[in-house]
């Protein structure tokens, strides 16, 4: 995922013949899994909030959000049903929210998710 605030920026994805340009608050997102490239307008400034420690998730699928958590807070996510796999989530968490804070969030957005943490490993079921 690519989200521009300022400038002119041309991205060639991988070894797709096609070229993107982004302008201000253009976003492009390109899944790996699919092959898909998608090009979108956002507020480019609700996206860069990684800058100043808080995480933006702006409709991403379950699993990279999992991935970016386990980055930021150094833990491995362990997902024990596959009935997560399709959902996607859009949500913004601050800069000094704690882990637990992070999964009660999380826990109140995909019905039906429990989870356990073991030191630093967390079991979601």
């Amino acid at each position: 995922m690519a989200t521009l605030e300022t400038g002119r920026l041309q991205v060639k994805v991988n070894k797709q013949p096609e070229k993107y340009f982004l302008e201000p608050n253009d976003q492009l997102i390109y899944t790996p899994s699919t092959g898909i490239v998608q090009q979108h307008k956002v507020n480019a400034v609700s996206y860069s909030d990684w800058r100043m420690g808080g995480l933006f998730f702006g409709n991403v699928p379950f699993n990279d959000v999992l991935h970016t958590l386990e980055r930021v807070y150094g833990v491995k996510f362990h997902v024990r049903t596959s009935i997560y796999q399709n959902q996607s989530l859009r949500v913004h968490f601050n800069r000094n929210e704690s882990l637990e804070q992070v999964l009660q969030i999380i826990k109140i957005l995909v019905p039906g998710i429990e989870y356990e943490i073991v030191g630093k490993d967390i079991y979601l079921r």
